[in-house]
C-alpha cells in the first residue's frame, strides 16, 4: 500500500539495474544483475525487497543503453573476478558496489547499445562486447570468454 508510512520503502517506478545481494559460494557468478524499467510496474512506485541492491541515476533516469551497459558490465567475468578479489563474502553490499571501478558513461552507453544488438549477431558474447568496450587485449578477451563458458 502506498501511504505515508510506506513511502520511505518505495522508489519511483523507473529504470534500475538490480543486483542480487546474496549468492551461494557454488554459484558461477557473485554479481548477478538484471534490468527493471517503468513498464515492469503497474504503479508509479515500486517496493524493492532487501535482497536487492539497485543502481540508479540521482538526477533523472538511466537510459536503456546505460541500464543494459551497466548490467552487462556487472555480469561480466572480468568484473566478477575483480569483485571476488576485493570481497570474499557471498553478500554483495552497496559499499562494495560503489567501490567498483566503473567506466566512463560514454563507454557504458556504447556497451549497452552493443549488448542490445547481440541477438542479431552470431557468435558474439557479452564477454566479447565488454572486453572490446574496455579495450582489453585480445588474448585476455579470449581467456574471459573461456572462463564464462
Amino acid at each position: 500500500e502506498v501511504s505515508a508510512s510506506s513511502q520511505k520503502l518505495l522508489v519511483p517506478s523507473g529504470t534500475y539495474v538490480l543486483l542480487k545481494r546474496f549468492t551461494a559460494k557454488e554459484e558461477k557468478r557473485r554479481l548477478v544483475a538484471g534490468i527493471m524499467t517503468s513498464t515492469d510496474s503497474y504503479s508509479r512506485w515500486v517496493g524493492l525487497e532487501n535482497h536487492l541492491n539497485y543502481v540508479y541515476r540521482r538526477e533523472g533516469e538511466l537510459t536503456t543503453d546505460e541500464a543494459f551497459g551497466l548490467a552487462a558490465y556487472f555480469n561480466s567475468a572480468i568484473v566478477d573476478r575483480y569483485f571476488r578479489a576485493i570481497s570474499g563474502n557471498t553478500q554483495v553490499n552497496a559499499t562494495e558496489i560503489r567501490a567498483l571501478p566503473i567506466p566512463e558513461i560514454s563507454v557504458i552507453q556504447r556497451l549497452g547499445f552493443e549488448v542490445k544488438q547481440i541477438e542479431s549477431k552470431v557468435n558474439i558474447s557479452i564477454e566479447e562486447v565488454v572486453g572490446k568496450a574496455l579495450r582489453l587485449p585480445l588474448h585476455l578477451r579470449k581467456k574471459l570468454i573461456e572462463v564464462a563458458e
